[in-house]
């Protein structure tokens, strides 16, 4: 009974944390990265999806004499975790492919099959599985085997990048979080490990010590990516301090400019920004303008705040015309060399700006 009452809290532990995870890392998203949770966020749509996952657990709450629903609890993670692993730091890393997805797809018809055969069977709560000669236990392996090899070849693919990433092969300008990368790249191999030792143990105590593990695993995990593991946050965060301080005293210093100012700004800025192609220059900042004109931030944020909306937007949207024109003359051009000539750092950076342009929402 002891051991029983300690199993079933290990797995409902194990669901509520998970669905607490879910829930931080769905509601709360740190300011002002929120304005764009697909660059600062981009895997926050699955990491929700796969801690509500751990609701398919129940019926080990409800079934847990059942040969078929323990057949499912202790196989729950050695299909979770090599699909999770994958999928996660493809999207995070990478950038998920339409292509990749569909190709990826076909690959989990079978296991996914075999598990959700499971999770109906572990629902009934019966016995019907416990065959002799059946071999359920072979065919979760296998079937998790399969899953696993894609997981592998992404740990792989990721410990190149990183080694091509410290070795200098990036440019500086390289968006890649290389600390947050060093830290993740091995847990889904090792949980997944796990798991199989679990599996052959066979024991509920096992399993729940596991189970356990796994809340404090995901409860780690959510409070680290809470907050935004990109370079350019830093980076960001000062930017938008200065912003704020700028724009107090711009407010302030706003009715003490006179129009016949603002409107002399604004000429040289388009003169410099368009004519000059300023923008074309991945490293162009507020800075780097103001010195140029020879005028101060403050200055340059009160024109830009009534004429121009933002130096982001106008600086962004410039880029994205230019490449638009740039693919026009060039149908072949691959993104990396379109974002290239067109001023972006990064093919992430020029997707993302291109979405938002796309979406009516560069303003």
């Amino acid at each position: 009974m002891q051991e029983m009452l300690f199993c079933k809290v290990a797995c409902y532990t194990m669901i509520i944390s998970s669905v607490i995870c879910a829930l931080f890392r769905w509601f709360h998203m740190c300011r002002p990265y929120n304005l764009n949770p697909s660059y600062f966020y981009p895997s926050r749509k699955l990491v929700v999806v796969a801690f509500v996952s751990s609701l398919l657990l129940t019926p080990y709450l409800f079934h847990y004499d059942s040969h078929d629903t323990w057949l499912f609890t202790k196989s729950f993670m050695l299909f979770f975790m090599p699909v999770f692993g994958t999928l996660s730091f493809r999207s995070f890393f990478f950038g998920v492919t339409a292509t990749w997805i569909r190709h990826y797809l076909l690959l989990l018809v079978l296991p996914m099959a075999v598990l959700a055969t499971l999770f109906v069977f572990a629902c009934i709560g019966g016995n019907y599985l416990d065959v002799d000669g059946f071999g359920e236990h072979e065919i979760v392996l296998a079937a998790s085997s399969v899953l696993a090899v894609k997981m592998i070849l992404t740990t792989r693919w990721l410990f190149r990048k990183i080694n091509e990433f410290v070795r200098g092969e990036y440019s500086n300008e390289e968006d890649f979080p290389l600390v947050f990368a060093k830290m993740v790249i091995y847990i889904p191999f090792w949980v997944w490990v796990l798991a199989i030792m679990v599996f052959l143990a066979d024991s509920h105590i096992v399993n729940a010590i596991y189970f356990i593990s796994i809340s404090v695993l995901c409860i780690g995990i959510t409070i680290l990516i809470l907050h935004p593991q990109r370079r350019e946050c830093e980076v960001m965060t000062k930017d938008i301090e200065n912003e704020a301080l700028n724009a107090r005293v711009a407010t302030q210093s706003s009715s003490s400019i006179s129009d016949a100012v603002k409107e002399k700004i604004e000429h040289q800025i388009r003169d410099m920004i368009e004519d000059d192609r300023l923008y074309l220059d991945p490293k162009f900042n507020k800075t780097i303008l103001a010195e140029r004109l020879g005028t101060n931030r403050t200055y340059l944020s009160v024109v830009f705040r009534e004429r121009f909306g933002s130096f982001y937007c106008y600086v962004n949207t410039l880029r994205i015309l230019y490449a638009l024109s740039y693919l026009e003359q060039h149908p072949k051009a691959t993104q990396t060399e379109v974002a290239a000539k067109s001023g972006f750092g990064t093919t992430k950076t020029y997707a993302k700006v291109k979405k938002l342009y796309e979406a009516g929402e560069l303003k």
